[in-house]
């Protein structure tokens, strides 16, 4: 299964109601809670908002392909900036699927040097 596959899967489910909306999952190793929370529209996956922390990882945004192309991946992230910067998070990072470098990129995510091929940055 693919990153789009697994977003697709977890959109619907939610959506159906057979996950929770929002759902949160606890990562012991790096002591990050990531959010998952779909409407019709979308779907976004990030870590939790901790005021002081260093940045939000995004781990996923997914629009359905019926609306795409109109925006809204962009309020999202324009969303997301929004709810960082009330809580003095200052940075997003991230790790883009070939396909959506250039989207992130067209927002001004930086591709981080020394880190992996698609692994970028957003410092406001």
């Amino acid at each position: 299964m693919n990153i789009q596959e697994e977003m697709k899967m977890i959109h619907e489910l939610q959506l159906s109601g057979e996950w929770a909306n929002p759902k949160t999952f606890f990562f012991t190793q790096d002591n990050t809670t990531i959010i998952i929370k779909s409407t019709k529209e979308y779907l976004i996956s990030y870590s939790d908002l901790v005021n002081e922390k260093d940045y939000c990882y995004l781990r996923m945004v997914y629009v359905p392909i019926e609306n795409r192309r109109k925006g809204l991946g962009t309020s999202i992230i324009n969303w997301l900036i929004d709810e960082c910067k009330k809580h003095n998070v200052r940075s997003i990072e991230l790790e883009s699927e070939v396909e959506s470098f250039e989207f992130f990129k067209n927002l001004n995510f930086q591709k981080m040097e020394n880190e992996e091929e698609c692994r970028m940055k957003l410092i406001f």
